[in-house]
């Protein structure tokens, strides 16, 4: 399986949960995924859009960055 392209939404999640010393688990549990969801956002893939717009309101990132390779 080929690996998803980085979008700019999942390489600025990285860096917010990393300059707020988040966890992957810490954001699951607000937006209501499992931590491996989340690592797969991480890695580039996509969520759904009701996961895109939790993930705005908790971090600021737009949902409309979510796809866009960065």
């Amino acid at each position: 399986m080929a690996k998803a392209a980085k979008s700019k939404a999942s390489v600025a999640l990285r860096q917010w949960l990393a300059t707020r010393e988040r966890s992957q688990q810490w954001l699951a549990e607000r937006v209501g995924v499992t931590q491996s969801a989340v690592a797969w956002y991480l890695g580039g893939a996509e969520p759904r859009a009701s996961v895109a717009a939790k993930i705005q309101r908790i971090t600021g990132i737009s949902v409309s960055s979510w796809g866009k390779a960065a």
